[in-house]
């Protein structure tokens, strides 16, 4: 049981590369947005994915998810900088730009735009309340006690977290070394290429599963 636990794991895992590679393929013959012309105050911090957890660590920091063309990230921009004025020196805010960093907003599951979320050490909450400068104020210093934090499924820093960031990351390799190789070399169409990389995504998943089963499958003993 055990072995077709880990089996059906790491088929689950490889069909989700795969599907993150089409996935990925598709938003790469997307238009990409529009960039914000909006600018960042010097109190909020531009995230770019590598430097999250360098301004995270030891500090209670807010994040905010955005996009260029959400506009009610832009009319949010005056309100978010006038809360990490405010509380400057006891909280760090920073944002982050969740179509550009993909793969930070699938880890932290980000599903609209703006998503805003306290950060204290391993421990995340999710901010749903109002886009207004009381309510933000509140939550960062007070209500996030009365929040439940993100449990290690769903947290960025736990182990569901982690593993869709990895995936996602999988399947933009896939994406931009084995996609052109079908479109480009091959001359394939683009919806062939999709359906080739899924089955053959699946074929490696099935034959890794088969062989992670086989080993550990119990050796008899020749006497």
């Amino acid at each position: 049981p055990g072995a077709m636990r880990s089996a059906s794991l790491l088929l689950l895992l490889l069909v989700a590369a795969a599907s993150a590679a089409s996935v990925a393929a598709a938003q790469r013959a997307s238009p990409a947005a529009s960039p914000s012309s909006s600018s960042a105050s010097s109190l909020v911090v531009e995230i770019r994915g590598g430097n999250l957890i360098k301004e995270a660590s030891n500090n209670v920091f807010v994040l905010e998810f955005y996009a260029p063309w959400c506009g009610h990230c832009q009319r949010f921009v005056k309100t978010y900088e006038a809360v990490a004025e405010e509380l400057k020196g006891r909280v760090k805010f920073g944002r982050i730009d969740g179509t550009l960093h993909d793969d930070m907003a699938v880890r932290f599951g980000v599903r609209a735009f703006p998503t805003i979320f306290l950060i204290m050490g391993s421990t995340v909450y999710k901010y749903d309340g109002m886009l207004t400068h009381a309510s933000l104020r509140n939550f960062v210093t007070e209500g996030y006690k009365k929040a439940r934090p993100l449990n290690q499924l769903h947290s960025p820093f736990g182990l569901g977290g982690i593993t869709k960031a990895g995936m996602l990351r999988l399947g933009m390799l896939i994406n931009e070394n084995i996609y052109p190789f079908f479109t480009d070399t091959l001359g394939l169409a683009p919806v062939t290429s999709y359906v080739v990389m899924v089955l053959t995504g699946l074929v490696l998943a099935l034959a890794a599963a088969i062989f992670v089963a086989l080993l550990a499958l119990p050796k008899e003993h020749m006497e």
